[in-house]
């Protein structure tokens, strides 16, 4: 490639001068030089030719040769003065012309260019010449190195895969013999910014594989943005258009579909638009009915006038009558001109049906009034029971708001009982199994209420209302409570089951733990229902992580039957399961994933899987927790000095069991090692016993291949090498005997799956003998003791069990209880006597709650005292706080009723007696709630 073209002077300014002569100056000098020449020739005749011959004839044919000369020359002159005036002017309108091309490439946005090209060996060689660079570096602002031509810079700034697309059209030009091409490119700016141009080619073949080519360029950026810009508004417009419910088609001026939406295909039984293009209505209606809806059309590009609402009718594809509100309109070009037509379809059959039987209807009304008086009556009966019907159709729906309320209260008064009673046992002395039984009721009766939530939520879910708490918790607090829950299910189906936190993630964070324990669970549980066989392991992978946040994927994997990849787009989508076989076998709504994918969405994640049909599925889900500010992350358990370096044999078949263990672990400062099976474990049993550094504890798998960890545990205790070592059973709950079975087996401690980080720890140290750090469920689990609070309490509930709960909770917070059935007698409680607080039930025989606190407040309205009355109820539903506080209450629990959460309202509301003006300022702190 050459520089740019220098043909025109960018100065305009011309170095030539012009000089001219007049007419009569020509003449007088041409006249001037005539004479002069006849008098040399008289002279010279005079010198050789005689003297006296004819020398007067001589001067006269000098002076008319003279005078000829001077007319001649005088003819000469106009000529040639004409002529030099017109070359001036033929300069003078170039140089004009060459300032006005100078000025036209400087102010259009145009870059010009010319190539010379040569065919040589099948190759091309350009040497192009850019015509003007100011004016193309006004449209391609590139840096051009000092010394390179713009036209090689301009080369090297297309996108590569448009400028091979350019060179292959040019190209196939050349070898055609075409007369031109055109090209659209993409060129990179030195700021990084993307340019689209437009290019027009011209050739000219000249022979011999030689070729001129001259081209135009332009900036069509905004045009390019605007077809983009147009693009969406089309997918968007058809989207719109597709989703209406109403039929919407265009025709064009011959009445032949040239575009129909959604609705309208599935009525005329089409799949795609291609299957009607083109066609009118009698390819697809009988002509007794198409024939009127053509004329219509016609009428309408005739006159203008749009056709609107008129009621049609049509047939469906299986020649059913149906009727259309129809409306019809004139599509207009940007001219006005009538293109074609833009039609729309409702149908009104049902309404058309429903008019047809009330006309009927009222036909046979009159026929009644003409026929007898009691027919007129039997029509107001009749208008009775519609009103009546219409009355039960609306206490229908309420019915149906208030069945999940009420069905909310029932399962939560029972609720109340189990959850209250095994707190109430959780704080008795325990062995680490009876505590471990425990907390499964509780997190089970936790996991069911949250069930219970989240159907009372799901309505609100799909009317976007469903809000979510941000909160300080543990996340493998969270992770390992749900691999407890689902492990008895697991392990009745001979599943392993794991939970894996890395410990580069982080644990101490924030967000809603009740949701995303539903999510886990949800998960969790459709893990192993759909395995049959394998593992089910749930673990957490930190994805990018700062100071304040961290992004985390929590993934469930199963090698159980996987999903087919034509159920996988629809998995997420509300009662979907992957085919019919599967709901038979395994059940279920198919509304779980629908709930985890809005609640992951709703904390501000997202829910994926990938499955391999018979191998296995992996859901997970991601989100970006903040950390919690002003602890440290992952803190480690204290481990001793005992634990350090110190050798632990896991042996263990599956790998991912072996994983768990070896990671917790490892974290401690242990050194674990691992076997895949009981006769492996022996022999690095024996190998490490022959060393100065043998193995200290061993744990073993009691589900293992071959040699299963009590026949291992046999082995190991009959070698006297070995015996001293301290053996821990590794399995599932009930997969052991008593405490006694397992000692005389050799085990010294039982470790349940899935464990837990901390419950291996307390095993750890249980067997290094090192109490001092013990912080396990040996001894009493009882919490720390509460401050008694010595408060008189009216409890006013009805059902037994809930009374025996809060009589047992109130007992142990040093309270004196008064227990009464119903509302009613909690006011004639008050008549008789003072009380710190009242537990007041909502739902109760004779008098609810709300009458009650009413009534006790008209009470104290006159006595100069107020008792604080605290709702106890498993109503749930939004504005039911609202609706106790407004009765006069002042503060709201929720059954189940937990005990932190009542000691922390007691010890808010409640003054003891005695303590001076105990309930002055009550109404300041209800208005603070």
């Amino acid at each position: 490639m050459a520089d740019s073209d220098a043909s025109v002077d960018p100065t305009g300014k011309s170095g030539r001068q012009h000089f001219g002569f007049g007419p009569f100056s020509t003449a007088l000098v041409t006249l001037l030089a005539v004479l002069a020449g006849a008098v040399l020739v008289n002279l010279a005749q005079k010198l050789f030719t005689p003297h006296d011959s004819h020398s007067s004839e001589n001067w006269l044919t000098v002076g008319f040769c003279a005078f000829a000369a001077a007319i001649v020359s005088w003819f000469a002159a106009q000529k040639g003065d004409r002529l030099a005036k017109s070359a001036i002017a033929e300069i003078s309108e170039r140089e004009r012309l060459q300032s006005e091309l100078r000025h036209i490439l400087s102010s259009v946005r145009c870059l010009l260019w010319h190539a010379n090209v040569v065919q040589d060996n099948g190759d091309f060689l350009w040497e192009t010449h850019v015509s003007h660079e100011e004016a193309a570096k006004k449209i391609l602002p590139i840096e051009v190195p000092p010394g390179q031509p713009f036209a090689d810079a301009w080369y090297r700034c297309k996108i590569q895969e448009d400028s091979i697309r350019c060179d292959a059209n040019a190209i196939n030009a050349f070898r055609t013999g075409s007369p031109g091409y055109r090209n659209e490119y993409r060129c990179v700016l030195d700021s990084g910014e993307v340019k689209w141009f437009y290019e027009d080619v011209q050739i000219e073949h000249l022979g011999n594989r030689k070729y001129y080519v001259i081209g135009a360029c332009v900036d069509i950026t905004a045009l390019k943005t605007a077809e983009e810009k147009l693009d969406e508004e089309r997918v968007m417009l058809r989207t719109l258009i597709d989703n209406l419910p109403d039929m919407v088609f265009v025709k064009d001026t011959q009445s032949r579909f040239v575009l129909e939406n959604a609705a309208h295909l599935k009525h005329l039984g089409a799949l795609t638009q291609d299957e009607n293009l083109g066609k009118t209505d009698f390819d697809l209606f009988p002509r007794e009915i198409a024939q009127p809806f053509f004329d219509d059309e016609q009428e309408i590009l005739r006159t203008g006038k749009p056709l609107l609402n008129r009621i049609e009718a049509s047939q469906d594809r299986d020649g059913n009558t149906q009727w259309f509100w129809t409306t019809k309109v004139p599509l207009r070009d940007s001219q006005g001109r009538i293109t074609g037509i833009v039609g729309v379809n409702r149908d009104v059959t049902a309404q058309k049906k429903e008019q047809e039987e009330l006309n009927q209807a009222m036909r046979q009304i009159e026929d009644a009034k003409r026929i007898a008086e009691h027919h007129a009556e039997l029509l107001e009966i009749q208008k009775v029971e519609l009103a009546e019907a219409r009355d039960l159709a609306l206490a229908s729906t309420h019915a149906k708001s208030e069945f999940l309320a009420n069905m909310s209260h029932e399962i939560r008064t029972p609720m109340n009982g189990i959850l209250g009673i095994t707190e109430l046992l959780l704080s008795t002395k325990l062995t680490n199994e009876q505590h471990d039984f425990a907390s499964t009721i509780r997190t089970s009766s936790d996991a069911l209420l949250t069930v219970i939530n989240d159907i009372l939520d799901f309505s609100r879910i799909e009317a976007g209302k469903m809000q979510v708490e941000v909160t300080d918790f543990n996340l493998r607090t969270v992770m390992e409570e749900v691999t407890d829950l689902v492990a008895s299910n697991a392990y009745r189906k001979r599943l392993e089951v794991a939970c894996l936190l890395p410990g580069e993630v982080p644990e101490r964070v924030q967000g809603d733990p009740a949701r995303l324990r539903q999510v886990l669970t949800n998960l969790m549980g459709n893990a192993v229902k759909f395995t049959d066989k394998g593992e089910v392991r749930l673990e957490a992978a930190l994805l990018q992580e700062t100071d304040a946040d961290a992004t985390i994927r929590i993934s469930v994997i199963d090698t159980g039957i996987g999903v087919p990849k034509a159920a996988q787009a629809k998995i997420f989508e509300s009662f979907t399961q992957a085919d019919g076989s599967t709901t038979r076998k395994y059940g279920g709504t198919g509304l779980g994933l629908t709930i985890c994918r809005s609640l992951t969405e709703l904390m501000g994640g997202h829910v994926a899987m990938t499955s391999e049909e018979g191998k296995g599925s992996a859901f997970y889900i991601e989100l970006k927790l903040p950390k919690q500010t002003g602890v440290e992350q992952n803190e480690p358990h204290l481990a001793p000095e005992l634990m350090s370096n110190l050798r632990v044999l896991i042996v263990d078949d599956n790998a991912t069991n072996r994983r768990v263990l070896h990671e917790q672990l490892a974290s401690w400062g242990c050194k674990p090692e691992d076997a895949t099976s009981g006769m492996e474990g022996l022999e690095m049993l024996c190998s490490a016993a022959e060393t100065d550094n043998p193995f200290r504890v061993a744990i073993l798998d009691m589900q293992m291949p071959d040699m299963d960890g009590e026949e291992t545990a046999t082995r190991i205790v009959a070698n006297e090498k070995l015996s001293s070592i301290p053996l821990i059973l590794y399995t599932s709950i009930g997969e052991y005997g008593t405490a006694e079975q397992m000692r005389l087996k050799g085990f010294v401690a039982v470790l349940t799956k899935p464990a837990r980080q901390s419950q291996l720890f307390n095993v750890m140290l249980s067997v290094l003998g090192d109490q001092k750090f013990h912080n396990g469920f040996a001894g009493s689990v009882a919490a720390e003791p509460r401050k008694p609070l010595g408060l008189r309490v009216l409890l006013a509930e009805d059902n037994e069990i809930n009374q025996m709960v809060a009589q047992m909770m109130l007992d142990r917070f040093g309270c004196e209880t008064r227990m009464v059935e119903t509302g009613k007698l909690a006011v004639e409680a008050i008549y008789e006597s003072r009380f710190d607080v009242v537990l007041m039930d909502v739902h109760m025989p004779d008098m609810d709650g709300y009458q009650a606190t009413e009534e006790i407040r008209r009470f104290e309205s006159t006595s100069g005292w107020k008792t604080p009355i605290i709702a106890m109820t498993a109503k749930a539903m939004p504005g039911d706080r609202e609706v106790g506080l407004a009765a006069g209450m002042d503060d709201y629990i929720i059954k189940p009723v937990r005990p932190d959460e009542l000691y922390e309202v007691l010890k808010r509301w409640g003054v003891p007696e005695g303590t001076g003006d105990a309930h002055k300022g009550t109404g300041d702190r209800r208005a603070s709630l």
